[in-house]
């Protein structure tokens, strides 16, 4: 493959990734970011699950009638 075609194909590759939000950083991560990444996305759901159940148990008390 020519140079200048190679140049060309990564700024594309490179524009592609971000404009779908994952960016260069991407392709540099080390397999232990990778790791670290991925524990923290899993830290990330769990914290909002929790969350989303706490908020919908709040709303079923305050839809409780009062006797």
């Amino acid at each position: 493959m020519k140079p200048k075609t190679e140049t060309i194909l990564e700024e594309n590759i490179e524009k592609m990734l971000h404009d779908i939000g994952l960016g260069i950083n991407l392709l540099n991560m080390t397999s232990k970011a990778h790791a670290t990444k991925a524990k923290i996305d899993s830290w990330d759901y769990i914290e909002l699950k929790k969350f989303c159940i706490a908020k919908e148990t709040i709303n079923r008390m305050k839809k409780q009638p009062i006797e």
